[in-house]
This record gives structure tokens, sequence and C-alpha cells, in this order.
């Protein structure tokens, strides 16, 4: 079975990180919520975390894609529906990237023009 967890990862104060989750609620997307300065130093390095809000998109724990800052919803629709329906995850290069192709069909490659 497939889990998608979306976890998003803020600091006290943080005003894009309070924009991110009205524009998350207001879209019913469910997502923990991780207060990135009670992590250990050590963890925040693994994960890659400098800009707030940083938002994690897992599939069965792999990470599959992040978003960061402010970003319109739809481009976190677009990630959801890459974590849930893409075969591969941020450390291998994904099919699209490598046809020259983006995520929604249109050619991306610069050499075509």
């Amino acid at each position: 079975m497939t889990t998608l967890r979306i976890v998003k990862y803020d600091v006290p104060n943080c005003r894009d990180c309070k924009i991110m989750a009205t524009y998350l609620r207001d879209a019913g997307i469910e997502y923990e919520q991780v207060d990135a300065t009670t992590l250990p130093d050590e963890q925040r390095k693994k994960l890659r975390l400098e800009t707030f809000p940083t938002i994690i998109f897992y599939r069965n724990d792999i990470e599959m894609t992040r978003l960061t800052g402010v970003r319109p919803i739809e481009e976190v629709e677009d990630c959801i529906f890459i974590a849930k329906y893409h075969p591969h995850s941020l450390d291998a290069e994904p099919r699209w990237v490598r046809k020259g192709v983006d995520r929604i069909g249109r050619n991306n490659s610069r050499t075509s023009r």
C-alpha cells in the first residue's frame, strides 16, 4: 500500500510559513507541521532545511519532491501528483527530464526550439 505524507518544516515568527499554512488549510490539504528549531543540527543538515517553509512530499517514507518558500497552491498540487504517481524519487533522474518533457507533457528541451 502506498502512503503519502506531507511535512511542512517551518520556524517561529515566519511570515511565509503562516501564508503557506493558510494556503494549505484553505485547499483542504492535510500535512504535518514541524518546528525546525526543535530538530538537532544534524537532522536539519540531513534534510537540507535552509529556507522556510520547506514542504517535503514523501511516498512510503521516501522523499519524492519538495517546495520551499511561498508557492501557488497549483504547485503544491503538482507535487502531490508527483509524489503519488511518479515512478522515481529525487535520487533518480525522472524519465520526463531525460526526454526533455516537463511534468505536464510540454517539451522543455532547449535544443528543440
